[in-house]
């Protein structure tokens, strides 16, 4: 068939929802990312988020039931974070998370709004760093808020840290065993600051048994269009998630769009 030909079917097909070529699933959203774990059957019996800010509603929307355990370091959120409790199964921590219990410094912006962008990590860019206020905030680890708040797995993990993502993973080693998921940010530019890239985190995690699932989210950073952060969930290498290896299941009976799609392509190329 003439390509050109071949290219307005294609597009009348789209527009009337058959598609000419297999059409492959692909989540963009963290919601959808959940409606997906609980389609398999999942339901965590602890949440971990860290990093809340002012809430992270697709998590209670997903998975009302579970208890939940909101991490936050800035008091500014407290309002919301309260809001939440009062609905759902969840105790707040005015913490940050890291690799051992103590205080650090936290460096976040002045207004409400960039305050989600709050950061332990260190900037070396001098512009920014003066843009940014700095305060002193307690510091605990998973593991020892876990046994303070009695925690039970399964386990989903969530980690919005600014760049000490694996700082968090480094103080949770001994709850990790009762992780299913991990969904954290990478960043594919150390924008000045000493955080690790995406290389850097798969390798990190895959030390520890964890594997990519599943990516989502993200932005383009305004510079130059670049790919900038993206959302990652971690499973177990070996884990539940990861056990079918298949690429589909080929008894599966087709949808009535696929079954149009199979019989528009035979005519194609016919």
């Amino acid at each position: 068939m003439n390509p050109l030909l071949k290219h307005r079917a294609k597009q009348v097909a789209s527009a009337l929802g058959i598609h000419l070529r297999q059409e492959k699933p692909r989540r963009s959203t963290l919601a959808q990312f959940c409606a997906h774990l609980r389609s398999l059957g999942y339901t965590p019996r602890t949440v971990i988020d860290v990093g809340v800010a002012d809430g992270t509603i697709e998590l209670h929307e997903a998975f009302p039931d579970a208890h939940f355990l909101l991490i936050e370091p800035l008091e500014e959120f407290w309002p919301a974070l309260e809001w939440l409790s009062s609905r759902y199964r969840a105790r707040v921590a005015i913490v940050a998370a890291g690799a051992k219990d103590g205080t650090a410094t936290i460096l976040h912006g002045r207004s409400r709004e960039k305050m989600h962008g709050a950061t332990l990590a260190e900037m070396e860019d001098p512009i920014e760093r003066a843009a940014n206020v700095a305060r002193e905030v307690p510091v605990r680890r998973l593991d020892s808020l876990a046994k303070e708040f009695a925690l039970k797995g399964p386990i989903l993990l969530k980690i919005d840290v600014q760049g000490v993502e694996l700082e968090v993973i480094k103080g949770a080693e001994e709850i990790l065993a009762q992780v299913d998921v991990i969904i954290m940010e990478v960043v594919f530019f150390s924008f000045n600051r000493r955080q690790p890239l995406v290389d850097e985190v798969i390798k990190f995690m895959s030390a520890r048994g964890f594997f990519p699932y599943d990516f989502f989210g993200g932005y383009n950073r305004p510079l130059d269009g670049a790919l900038a952060q993206l959302d990652v969930a971690f499973v177990k290498r070996n884990g539940m998630f990861r056990r079918d290896q298949r690429h589909e299941d080929m008894s599966a009976e087709p949808s009535w769009t696929q079954k149009a799609g199979h019989a528009a392509r035979r005519l194609l190329h016919a």
